[in-house]
């Protein structure tokens, strides 16, 4: 019934973080840093009517975090 008013359900998956659109539940950190600053789930889809946000997605994002040298080098 939205469909038909124009309501348009969006997923956010591998998106660039956008507050506009997005609502951080919490950061993860990452090890690939392609991932850094990206959506890496959503959990709740977001709304839009047109351009203009409705509901923003609920979406956890990826921070980078440098993998640590290996300290068994002794």
């Amino acid at each position: 019934a939205l469909g038909k008013m124009g309501i348009v359900r969006y997923d956010a998956n591998g998106e660039r973080f956008d507050p506009e659109r997005h609502q951080a539940m919490t950061a993860v950190p990452v090890t690939d840093p392609a991932l850094d600053n990206r959506v890496v789930e959503s959990i709740t889809a977001g709304a839009a009517l047109g351009d203009k946000v409705i509901r923003p997605a609920v979406v956890v994002v990826g921070r980078y975090v440098a993998p640590k040298a290996d300290e068994d080098t002794n």
